[in-house]
Parts: structure tokens; sequence; C-alpha cells
């Protein structure tokens, strides 16, 4: 989880600090969209890449997967992190 410091006022109108909660959604849109480009499919990058089906469907419900999957995926496309995944700024929680 990540949190911020957020300046607040008490009741009694003196400031202070709270945490608030920032949620943080990882999304492989960009890995998709670069397979499209390189007219290839998921099951095909799985096998090349070596990893398991799980793991694809992780990738496609936007689930957790490995630091070493994802540096594993762009060696083999010889890429960025960032092309492969990216962050999304969710609901904030005070």
């Amino acid at each position: 989880m990540n949190y911020d410091i957020i300046e607040s006022k008490d009741d009694r109108g003196e400031a202070g600090e709270r945490w608030r909660e920032v949620i943080c959604i990882i999304s492989y849109k960009p890995l998709f969209k670069l397979l499209l480009e390189k007219n290839m499919t998921k099951t095909q990058l799985r096998k090349a890449v070596g990893f398991n089906s799980a793991t694809l469907a992780k990738m496609s419900k936007g689930e957790y997967v490995s630091l070493k999957t994802i540096d594993n995926i762009c060696q083999f496309l010889d890429c960025e992190i960032y092309d492969v995944i990216e962050i999304e700024h969710g609901s904030v929680k005070s």
C-alpha cells in the first residue's frame, strides 16, 4: 500500500497531519498493446518466455505477477518496464 501525508485541521481548527491510503493498480495494458503491434498472442508470449497459464490469467485480470516475470518479458521483447506495465491510481481512502 502507498500512503500520502495530507494536511488537515482538527475540530479546533489546528493544523495537523494525517495519513491517507492511496490505491495504485498495476495495469498490463501497455503489454497487451505491444503484443498487438508485434502480432503476437498472449499464449505465444507465455510459451516463449516460459511462465505458466496461471500467471497469464493473473495478468489478464490485472493481478500481481512477480517482477522476475516482468523482467523476463522485457528481456524477451527487448523493451523497458514502462512498455509492459503502467500504474493506475484508484480511489483514495482517508
